[in-house]
């Protein structure tokens, strides 16, 4: 009965020495800052919800502490970049890579092989050798990330250069070997004085006229490199017209089907003269008479059968002298 009547009163007391009691929301129990690839960012982790009760023996907190996210500012960041061409390219040529999405403030660093290129800091870069590329790309609020990578691949220098055999000279010769390098996989295009000669397209050519002579060489990849000009000259010409200068013009010229033959020479002689047409790679195409008088000739040359455009050579062989021009027929 005396212990009943002692619970009781110590339950009483407890009760009724309780101030008050209150509840409250986000309290918070630790903070800092926290960094990573992304940057920094400052956190609060605290009690939801708490509870106090104060009374005379003390005061008492009850609550329960619930996880917090923080937010990443940096979340969703990303970086792309794209190739303004094929990336595998000759070695004179370049492919422009640039940034998919360009921001204002954004800044970037262009790397090759994960190394960091010197003064590459721009949303674009032009590559011209060999690497595995990507981009830094930093926000300006200090989020980064990197791009994909793409790979550039430079395919095998072209060489083009002509050798000559037999010399450059014509005189006394009825054409001299033009030849250029050999390689798997190599084409070729020759060109006399800038024009391109038809059907010349192997190694090896025979010039047969005067003049400045050049080839293209082209490799399986596609790339390709023209040569540097070799000059065929004649030195009989000027031997043979030793008595002073001599020329042979042909207009019009280009000619469509018909043109004429004018030569003045130092000579004063007369004599039977032939005006002979031939392709570049030296076939006869055509060949007329005519006659010079005082060293002299003007003939009109028609071509009954129509030949296919593209440059032609003309002679006039006149006794021991020989007179060379080139003709463009354009139909």
């Amino acid at each position: 009965m005396i212990r009943q009547k002692l619970s009781t009163l110590v339950f009483y007391m407890f009760c009724c020495a309780i101030t008050y009691v209150y509840a409250q929301a986000g309290t918070s129990a630790s903070g800092g800052e926290g960094s990573g690839d992304g940057g920094k960012v400052s956190y609060t982790v605290g009690l939801v919800s708490y509870m106090t009760f104060i009374g005379s023996g003390g005061n008492i907190m009850q609550g329960v502490q619930h996880p917090y996210d923080v937010p990443d500012p940096c979340e969703g960041i990303t970086a792309a970049i794209a190739a303004g061409g094929p990336t595998a390219i000759c070695n004179t040529d370049s492919v422009v890579l640039t940034v998919s999405s360009i921001v204002v403030g954004d800044t970037y660093v262009w790397r090759k092989n994960g190394m960091a290129i010197p003064g590459a800091t721009s949303s674009s870069y032009t590559g011209k050798k060999t690497g595995a590329y990507a981009c830094d790309v930093t926000t300006a609020e200090g989020c980064a990330a990197t791009s994909n990578s793409i790979s550039i691949s430079v395919n095998p220098k072209v060489r083009a250069i002509i050798k000559t055999p037999n010399g450059t000279d014509l005189c006394g010769l009825p054409g001299v070997r033009v030849k250029a390098n050999t390689g798997v996989g190599l084409t070729y295009q020759w060109y006399l004085d800038g024009s391109e000669i038809a059907g010349a397209t192997v190694f090896n050519y025979k010039a047969t006229i005067a003049g400045d002579y050049t080839v293209l060489v082209t490799n399986s990849y596609g790339c390709s490199l023209m040569s540097e000009i070799t000059s065929v000259i004649n030195s009989c010409r000027i031997q043979n017209d030793a008595g002073g200068a001599a020329e042979l013009s042909l207009y019009p010229n280009p000619a469509l089907n018909e043109f004429t033959v004018v030569l003045n020479t130092s000579k004063t002689i007369d004599q039977d003269v032939m005006i002979n047409i031939y392709s570049v790679v030296g076939n006869l195409i055509y060949a007329q008479s005519a006659h010079m008088i005082n060293g002299s000739i003007s003939e009109k040359v028609v071509l009954v059968n129509a030949i296919p455009s593209g440059l032609y050579i003309v002679k006039v062989l006149a006794g021991n002298n020989e007179y060379t021009q080139q003709l463009l027929i354009q139909e």
